[in-house]
């Protein structure tokens, strides 16, 4: 229960009983009265107290009546679960005191689940299905609004890329089994749908947890699910933690941070974390052409997010970017200074995925930092624009070309300008290690819009194995870094500095400048004499083998004599990817690690050896020369 008082003018005498109140209020920062509310939704009943464990309420409305005061805590049960109905948040708590929304039972019975994955309105009735014209064996229901995903009897079935599509088997054998459009939802099935399947389920809402311009919360320890735009959505707010929480199962993204729309006015999301959470979209179809089938982004910042921070999350089969910051709304404030750090990226069971996609108008996407990432079998390319953002010490590894596109995309990085009046521009790209892509490891390019893209700078990454098998052959194979220079103006000065290149292939190049009519492949040596063409600064780049201390068991340390070793060039990097410092010996080492070791330690190796070498060649001289006299 809470207790409100009124406040007596200074001056006045308040009564007795109101200024003690009114001053434990005081001292303990207005949380005396906090409680903490209990929900079960097998065993609990609206009409409890809500306040014991033996007491529960049962719906999720609960959440908000009465209405939550600083300090409040709600607990969910675990292993209960939640259909059907948004989990609607607009409350504040304040700083020092946030609203928690939790859990509380035992963890082994599995965090509790809040999903508006729903049957489909009268999709188990046979005679609300219509075989339509469009072929043979598509079939159609009136819906209102899209499913977003497709359960059948509890498994989901893949969207087609387009109505045509329908029923048809793809370039990776894959069937495409239904598709939304106009307030109609088509199937593919050779008989009545309700012949074969007994239950038809898709999201109901388009959020399935909403936080709306609500401060000081936190939210840990659930499993939001389904969403046809995202699991769970904050729309402005501040100071708002998501911890430990299973998102992304059944929705069309894991967790979307916007801008709210109060009185006209644009609220920017602010200070949100969303740290150590599995943001899974449990999405496993493997298909051809067509990129994305109802999943988009792990993370997505958009409009208006400024200062907030995403880490030490597992993020797992997102079919668009893992993480997304797209400032590209005039109206709104940027999706400026957030911090993308420590996650583990991956997505081996689809076929398109972007690790990170970063764009925006110019001051609308701008000082993002994204470091200590580590992307493995990724297929599709990150993109790095808008301007002023950094991005380090990451590990990219395994990436492949997808069956989706026909273009290429399996490159670590590119910078590229893709669209009208956004920018590529002022961007750094420091201490990253590229393993084993497709194709090139970096590329630039501009695809014929009047903005350059210009003054970014890559330095100090390594860039191994690359190029392995670009797609349709567009360039040799063994290229690590392809500048698209095909449109004129379209590429302005640029940095590349003291990186190492590296690859087994045969005929194997750093660089590959290409202009109208005319491929320029380089070795790092050839490239670092392209410096100041058309006002690029190129020079310390390197070929050799990094020596890495234990590759088989990604163990990426430089051995102590490795060619990487005081070779880079200050960057304002303090630490590396173990965060260890970053400047121990005469220079910064080349790639994610710094040693220990120096390079003005390593000619006196073979001085040493040899002196050592010339002592022994006298000492067996001298006993071979005692022997023949005795």
């Amino acid at each position: 229960p809470h207790y409100f008082f009124i406040i007596p003018q200074w001056g006045q005498i308040a009564t007795a009983p109101t200024w003690p109140l009114f001053l434990l209020l005081f001292l303990f920062g207005g949380n005396l009265f906090a409680a903490t509310y209990y929900l079960d939704f097998t065993n609990g009943s609206n009409g409890n107290n809500g306040l014991d464990p033996l007491t529960p309420w049962k719906d999720l409305s609960k959440l908000r009546n009465p209405m939550p005061m600083p300090g409040d805590t709600f607990l969910l049960k675990y292993g209960e679960s939640w259909k059907g109905v948004q989990m609607y948040i607009d409350a504040s708590g304040t700083p020092g005191n946030p609203i928690v929304y939790g859990a509380y039972g035992n963890p082994a019975d599995g965090k509790p689940i809040i999903t508006t994955v729903m049957p489909l309105n009268g999709a188990t009735n046979s005679g609300n299905w219509t075989e339509t014209s469009l072929g043979s064996n598509i079939w159609t229901i009136p819906q209102t609004d899209s499913p977003g995903r497709l359960f059948l009897d509890g498994n989901e079935v893949l969207r087609a890329s387009t109505l045509t599509d329908v029923g048809i088997l793809d370039n990776e054998n894959a069937r495409g089994v239904w598709f939304f459009e106009a307030g109609t939802l088509y199937l593919y099935a050779t008989q009545n749908p309700t012949n074969f399947f007994n239950s038809f389920e898709g999201s109901n809402a388009f959020y399935s947890a909403l936080v709306f311009n609500a401060k000081h919360l936190i939210l840990e320890n659930l499993d939001i699910r389904g969403g046809v735009g995202a699991a769970l959505s904050i729309f402005g707010g501040e100071d708002i933690i998501v911890q430990s929480c299973n998102l992304g199962h059944s929705s069309g993204t894991g967790v979307q941070l916007i801008d709210a729309n109060v009185n006209n006015s644009r609220i920017p999301a602010t200070e949100i974390i969303i740290r150590e959470n599995t943001i899974n979209s449990n999405f496993t179809f493997f298909y051809g052409l067509g990129s994305e089938r109802g999943v988009g982004d792990g993370v997505r910042m958009v409009f208006g997010v400024n200062n907030c921070q995403v880490y030490n999350n597992t993020f797992l089969n997102w079919a668009h970017n893992a993480v997304e910051l797209r400032g590209d709304q005039a109206g709104g404030s940027g999706v400026n200074n957030n911090q993308i750090y420590d996650n583990h990226i991956s997505a081996p069971d689809i076929p398109y995925a972007h690790p990170f996609g970063l764009d925006g108008f110019l001051g609308k996407c701008q000082f993002n930092e994204i470091y200590r990432n580590y992307v493995e079998n990724c297929r599709t390319i990150s993109q790095i624009n808008g301007n002023n953002n950094w991005v380090h010490h990451n590990i990219i590894r395994g990436m492949r070309t997808s069956p989706s596109k026909t273009t290429p995309t399996a490159i670590a990085f590119s910078l590229s300008i893709y669209g009208d009046n956004l920018v590529c521009e002022n961007n750094r790209l420091d201490h990253n290690l590229i393993i084993d892509t497709d194709e090139a490891g970096f590329v630039i390019q501009n695809f014929g819009y009047p903005i350059q893209v210009k003054n970014n700078s890559i330095r100090n990454n390594i860039i191994y194995q690359t190029g392995i098998d670009p797609i349709n052959d567009d360039y040799q194979a063994g290229t690590g870094l392809v500048i698209y220079d095909t449109y004129p103006g379209g590429i302005g000065p640029n940095t590349y500095q003291n990186n190492l290149f590296y690859n087994e292939l045969p005929n194997a190049k750093m660089a590959l400048i290409r202009k109208p009519g005319n491929d320029s492949y380089l070795s790092a040596d050839e490239f670092n004499q392209q410096n100041g063409l058309d006002g690029n600064t190129i020079s310390g780049n390197i070929e050799g083998d990094p020596l890495f201390a234990d590759f088989d068991n990604q163990n990426y340390v430089p051995q102590f004599n490795a060619p990487v070793i005081d070779a880079g060039i200050l960057t304002g990097l303090e630490l590396d990817y173990a965060q260890n410092p970053r400047n121990q010996g005469l220079a910064p080492d080349i790639g994610p690690f710094e040693t220990i070791y120096s390079r003005e330690d390593l000619p006196a190796l073979p001085i040493k050896a040899n002196l050592i070498l010339t002592f022994l060649m006298i000492s067996l001289s001298v006993l071979l020369m005692k022997r023949t006299f005795q």
